[in-house]
């Protein structure tokens, strides 16, 4: 069974990976794991974001918004994974949470970019299309864009395979501000 300080090494681990993102999905695959409230507790846990997460004890609590709070006891393993969606699971894995991955995603439906034009549109003065079709301007938009989202910590990137036109994201990071803690209380200041 994991100590107090193992497990809030686990909490200050998880918080920054999990803070501010929003639950798209709870799969429970072991049910004696849940307690109080069942499988109607996880799913109204889907469209929360998570606002923190703190130790209590040898407990884990996650705190989301509208005051909902999900309580984990690290019972004898005393893991939290966080992985991917395409990782495989561990064969010990008894819930899986789903988070949105928090881009924003700017669409069109023109030429696309070419393939071979992809890993330059970031770079100053340039411009898609061939010498006949260039759009007009000059080729600044994506540079400071990507300047201004690197500077927030974010990333802003090209879909690689969109079917026409052309499929950007943007993904910022986001914490939850002690403003927004205390709206999902109802503690109103």
């Amino acid at each position: 069974m994991p100590e107090l300080p193992e497990v809030e090494t686990i909490a200050r681990t998880l918080e920054p990976a999990i803070r501010g993102r929003v639950i798209v999905g709870i799969e429970l695959l072991f049910r004696p794991l849940l307690r109080g409230g069942g499988p109607k507790l996880l799913a109204g846990m889907q469209g929360r974001r998570v606002l923190g997460v703190k130790r209590r004890g040898k407990m884990l609590l996650v705190k989301c918004e509208g005051a909902r709070t999900l309580v984990f006891h690290l019972k004898m393993t005393g893991q939290f994974l966080f992985a991917g969606a395409t990782e495989p699971r561990d064969k010990h894995t008894r819930l899986v949470m789903r988070f949105e991955d928090g881009a924003i995603t700017i669409e069109d439906d023109g030429p696309g970019v070419p393939v071979e034009q992809r890993a330059l549109i970031f770079e100053k003065f340039r411009q898609g299309g061939d010498a006949l079709n260039r759009p007009q301007g000059t080729g600044l938009g994506l540079p400071i864009s990507r300047h201004i989202v690197e500077h927030f910590g974010g990333r802003i990137w090209l879909e690689p395979d969109t079917a026409q036109g052309a499929c950007f994201k943007v993904w910022l990071p986001w914490q939850a501000s002690s403003r927004d803690a205390d709206r999902s209380t109802g503690d109103q200041t």
